[in-house]
């Protein structure tokens, strides 16, 4: 089923997304730096997504009997729950609100309009898309992979003519070339599925000569823009909402530098517990002297003092 009252477009580096609402005189337009939601919808987590799908089959199931308001809103709830954890799950949302009035308009309460089997089985079929989609980073748009000697165009033809079946398939889009608002004119794409939308995020990865590599914090592909020397992504965040960028370099540096912050500490308890057999200090002034340096060094490790200030501090002390 064809919904016109979403629509999406890549302009000037960014997604735009665009929703018209019943009832609202202007549309809702949403940016998001191209080529981001691929990349975070390849690595969402399915598993986790599974019961809003579940909930919203049963629900619909149930309205196929019920026809009732209450059956509707709890199957269109779970859709929605769906579309705000990622801009992907957009065009289903549109697609069931389609089916809703439907059935409503001709009083057609049927599996074959609700469709709720196949929402059961969609988060197993979206792993593929995702797996193909991750493999697709892997051996096309992958920076490290190849160098100047297989260059993208190369790349492209070698996936596409040794997948054996495997490969993404691209299909035809419905896409408009027309005036964007502010953007001007450009080509839109008016999705009828989540596929649509992989699909044209891909095509648009290679048109546009997307250069990807993989994070050294979190492991994910991201995109590489301006130095080409970077190694941590801004698509993964912690519990605290740091980014990789944020966290990794520090993470790095930590663990470089607590070993050679233990090494310093191990060879200064060495030398200083010799003292106690050569009677240069008593026991008693040896262990006082390793709390205090045990509670120094956890200071050097968090970051409060640094490594140089540390070392200073043991031939100091």
């Amino acid at each position: 089923m064809f919904s016109a009252r979403f629509r999406a477009a890549i302009v000037e580096g960014n997604e735009v997304y665009i929703f018209e609402e019943a009832g609202h005189q202007q549309p809702t337009v949403k940016s998001i730096p191209f080529p981001n939601s691929l990349i975070t919808f390849s690595y969402m987590d399915m598993d986790s997504a599974a019961p809003l799908f579940q909930k919203a089959a049963d629900a619909f199931t149930a309205l196929i009997r019920t026809h009732s308001e209450k059956d509707s809103r709890e199957g269109l709830s779970a859709l929605n729950a769906l579309a705000e954890r990622h801009i992907f799950f957009e065009p289903l949302r549109q697609d069931w609100r389609d089916r809703i009035s439907t059935v409503r308009t001709l009083d057609r309460y049927t599996e074959n309009e609700l469709r709720p089997t196949a929402l059961r089985r969609l988060p197993e079929n979206l792993k593929l898309i995702q797996e193909q989609t991750r493999r697709f980073f892997s051996c096309v748009l992958d920076m490290d992979k190849g160098g100047e000697n297989n260059p993208l165009p190369a790349k492209m033809a070698e996936y596409l003519g040794g997948s054996e079946g495997s490969a993404f398939q691209f299909t035809p889009l419905a896409m408009r070339f027309e005036l964007l608002g502010q953007y001007g004119p450009t080509n839109v794409l008016y999705p009828k599925s989540i596929y649509d939308l992989v699909d044209y995020h891909l095509r648009e990865c290679v048109n546009r000569r997307v250069r990807l590599r993989i994070c050294k914090h979190c492991g994910h592909y991201f995109p590489v823009r301006g130095r080409i020397t970077a190694m941590y992504c801004d698509l993964t965040t912690d519990q605290k909402g740091h980014t990789c960028k944020h966290t990794g370099p520090f993470g790095a540096w930590a663990q470089k530098n607590d070993g050679e912050l233990f090494r310093a500490y191990r060879l200064e308890y060495k030398r200083r517990f010799a003292w106690i057999k050569a009677g240069r200090i008593t026991a008693d002034d040896f262990y006082a002297w390793s709390r205090v340096s045990r509670e120094k060094r956890k200071e050097c490790s968090a970051g409060k003092i640094s490594l140089e200030e540390y070392i200073a501090w043991l031939k100091a002390s």
